[in-house]
């Protein structure tokens, strides 16, 4: 099953194969930092909808081994369709509100929608806040393998938080032979495009 982390995971090993210099063309990524910026302020589910619109999301990696530069991508957020919120209340999936789904897209340039017939619909979206919790794709399996990006804080110009995730039943080598854990660290989003309300 294609999902998002595999993405940036293999960018991440691809990056320390090489010493640490991305073999990829992205843009330089915008200054984040661990500390919650001026003005932001504590995330509240209610105003998820004020999450509607286009993002730069850069995340940091800090529990590899060795240094690997952010990764960045871009995450657009929309209303959840009505299907989906209906499909959710069967069982097997994991509990929570889930009024935001999205898409990812890569500095590549490359979208994220899965394979042909997984995550490319309003029913199974790339994207998808469950609470205060945005999955880079789908959490629900058991051998789920996504990003969990927690918001913590926002503002007009983004949102910010930590983020961890799933391997699901897989694991990650380098090419030193190391057993990598999965990823972890902090994430900043900032706002490309309208859609903020206060």
């Amino acid at each position: 099953m294609q999902l998002v982390l595999w993405h940036a995971m293999a960018l991440a090993i691809l990056t320390a194969a090489c010493g640490g210099h991305s073999p990829a063309a992205t843009p330089s990524p915008v200054a984040c930092r661990p500390e919650t910026p001026l003005g932001a302020r504590p995330f509240q589910l209610a105003e998820a909808t004020a999450l509607i619109g286009t993002y730069r999301l850069t995340t940091v990696t800090t529990n590899w081994p060795d240094p690997i530069p952010p990764h960045q991508s871009e995450v657009q957020l929309w209303a959840n369709a009505p299907e989906r919120l209906a499909e959710v209340k069967k069982f097997g999936y994991r509990p929570g509100a889930r009024p935001l789904a999205g898409v990812a897209t890569y500095g590549d340039g490359v979208n994220y929608v899965g394979a042909a017939t997984d995550h490319t619909s309003a029913l199974y979206p790339a994207v998808e806040l469950v609470d205060s919790t945005l999955y880079l794709g789908m959490p629900d399996g058991l051998d789920a393998i996504y990003t969990a990006l927690h918001v913590r804080t926002l503002s007009a110009t983004g949102f910010w938080g930590t983020f961890d995730g799933s391997d699901g039943f897989s694991i990650t080598v380098d090419s030193l032979g190391r057993t990598l854990p999965t990823p972890e660290g902090y994430f900043c989003a900032e706002r490309l495009a309208a859609g903020f309300s206060a």
